[in-house]
Protein backbone atom coordinates (compact mmCIF):
# COMPACT_ATOMS: atom_id res chain seq x y z
CA UNK A 1 0.00 0.00 0.00
CA UNK A 2 1.63 3.55 -1.11
CA UNK A 3 0.70 6.47 0.51
CA UNK A 4 2.05 9.72 -0.90
CA UNK A 5 1.49 13.00 1.26
CA UNK A 6 0.64 15.72 -0.37
CA UNK A 7 1.17 19.25 1.76
CA UNK A 8 -0.69 22.41 0.18
CA UNK A 9 1.62 24.98 -0.03
CA UNK A 10 0.13 28.20 1.24
CA UNK A 11 1.10 31.04 -0.74
CA UNK A 12 3.99 33.21 0.28
CA UNK A 13 3.46 36.64 1.16
CA UNK A 14 5.59 39.53 0.36
CA UNK A 15 6.44 41.97 2.80
CA UNK A 16 6.43 45.61 1.42
CA UNK A 17 9.18 47.69 1.75
CA UNK A 18 6.63 49.60 5.13
CA UNK A 19 6.24 45.95 6.52
CA UNK A 20 10.22 45.24 6.54
CA UNK A 21 11.49 48.39 7.90
CA UNK A 22 8.89 47.55 10.46
CA UNK A 23 10.73 44.20 11.07
CA UNK A 24 13.83 45.92 10.79
CA UNK A 25 13.17 48.81 13.45
CA UNK A 26 11.54 45.41 15.20
CA UNK A 27 14.87 44.19 15.63
CA UNK A 28 16.72 46.81 16.02
CA UNK A 29 14.77 47.65 19.77
CA UNK A 30 15.08 44.43 20.72
CA UNK A 31 18.80 44.38 20.27
CA UNK A 32 18.99 47.92 22.26
CA UNK A 33 16.80 46.66 25.17
CA UNK A 34 19.10 43.61 24.94
CA UNK A 35 22.21 45.50 25.02
CA UNK A 36 20.68 47.92 27.51
CA UNK A 37 19.50 44.86 30.14
CA UNK A 38 23.37 43.45 29.93
CA UNK A 39 24.50 47.19 31.03
CA UNK A 40 22.64 47.45 33.87
CA UNK A 41 23.40 44.02 34.57
CA UNK A 42 27.00 44.98 34.57
CA UNK A 43 26.37 48.22 36.54
CA UNK A 44 24.94 45.94 39.13
CA UNK A 45 27.73 44.11 39.43
CA UNK A 46 30.12 46.55 39.55
CA UNK A 47 28.01 48.85 41.96
CA UNK A 48 28.26 45.54 44.30
CA UNK A 49 32.19 44.88 43.85
CA UNK A 50 32.55 49.13 44.92
CA UNK A 51 30.90 48.63 47.80
CA UNK A 52 32.06 44.87 49.25
CA UNK A 53 35.19 46.65 48.24
CA UNK A 54 34.54 49.92 50.20
CA UNK A 55 33.61 47.65 53.28
CA UNK A 56 36.74 45.93 53.27
CA UNK A 57 38.77 49.22 52.72
CA UNK A 58 36.64 50.70 56.23
CA UNK A 59 37.49 47.76 58.49
CA UNK A 60 41.00 47.62 57.07
CA UNK A 61 40.70 51.34 58.32
CA UNK A 62 40.17 50.24 61.76
CA UNK A 63 42.76 47.56 62.22
CA UNK A 64 45.70 48.43 64.12
CA UNK A 65 48.89 48.88 62.27
CA UNK A 66 50.64 45.88 63.42
CA UNK A 67 47.64 43.25 62.59
CA UNK A 68 49.03 40.27 60.19
CA UNK A 69 46.78 40.86 57.29
CA UNK A 70 46.02 38.20 54.67
CA UNK A 71 44.99 38.41 50.95
CA UNK A 72 43.39 35.03 49.00
CA UNK A 73 45.19 34.04 45.41
CA UNK A 74 42.82 31.22 44.21
CA UNK A 75 43.18 28.80 47.25
CA UNK A 76 45.83 30.15 48.92
CA UNK A 77 46.37 33.22 51.31
CA UNK A 78 50.03 35.28 51.46
CA UNK A 79 50.77 37.52 54.02
CA UNK A 80 50.57 41.49 53.01
CA UNK A 81 50.90 44.84 54.69
CA UNK A 82 48.06 46.91 55.61
CA UNK A 83 49.19 49.59 53.51
CA UNK A 84 50.03 47.40 50.32
CA UNK A 85 46.37 45.45 50.66
CA UNK A 86 44.51 48.92 51.19
CA UNK A 87 46.66 50.31 47.68
CA UNK A 88 45.19 47.23 46.17
CA UNK A 89 41.83 48.04 47.07
CA UNK A 90 41.76 51.18 47.16
CA UNK A 91 42.81 50.64 42.99
CA UNK A 92 39.89 48.23 42.81
CA UNK A 93 37.43 51.08 44.34
CA UNK A 94 38.81 53.95 41.68
CA UNK A 95 38.74 51.10 38.44
CA UNK A 96 34.86 50.37 39.67
CA UNK A 97 34.08 54.08 39.86
CA UNK A 98 35.85 54.69 36.21
CA UNK A 99 33.74 51.23 34.96
CA UNK A 100 30.22 52.69 36.24
CA UNK A 101 31.23 56.01 34.68
CA UNK A 102 31.61 54.84 31.25
CA UNK A 103 28.88 52.45 31.69
CA UNK A 104 26.59 55.19 32.50
CA UNK A 105 27.80 57.02 29.24
CA UNK A 106 26.90 54.16 27.55
CA UNK A 107 23.30 53.80 29.02
CA UNK A 108 22.49 57.00 28.03
CA UNK A 109 23.80 56.58 24.66
CA UNK A 110 21.60 53.51 24.08
CA UNK A 111 18.67 55.00 25.77
CA UNK A 112 18.63 57.77 23.42
CA UNK A 113 19.41 55.59 20.60
CA UNK A 114 16.30 53.74 21.63
CA UNK A 115 14.30 56.98 21.76
CA UNK A 116 14.77 57.57 18.46
CA UNK A 117 14.37 53.91 17.41
CA UNK A 118 11.07 53.81 18.86
CA UNK A 119 9.80 56.75 17.19
CA UNK A 120 10.60 54.98 13.91
CA UNK A 121 9.09 52.45 15.06
CA UNK A 122 6.31 54.20 15.68
CA UNK A 123 5.90 55.95 12.75
CA UNK A 124 5.93 52.86 10.32
CA UNK A 125 3.59 51.71 12.39
CA UNK A 126 1.28 54.37 11.61
CA UNK A 127 2.14 54.61 7.89
CA UNK A 128 1.29 51.03 7.26
CA UNK A 129 -1.83 51.55 9.38
CA UNK A 130 -2.70 53.82 7.07
CA UNK A 131 -2.04 51.90 4.43
CA UNK A 132 -4.33 49.32 5.52
CA UNK A 133 -7.14 51.44 6.02
CA UNK A 134 -6.31 53.07 2.29
CA UNK A 135 -6.77 50.02 1.14
CA UNK A 136 -10.48 48.62 3.17
CA UNK A 137 -12.36 51.89 1.47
Amino acid sequence: MSTTATTAKAPIKTLTEDEELYVESESKLFELYKHRSNNITQAQLLEREKRMATLTFAELERLPEDTPTYKAIGRMYITKSKGSLKEDIGRNIEYCEAELKKLQETRTSILKRIEAEEENFRNIFQKIQQQKAGQQK
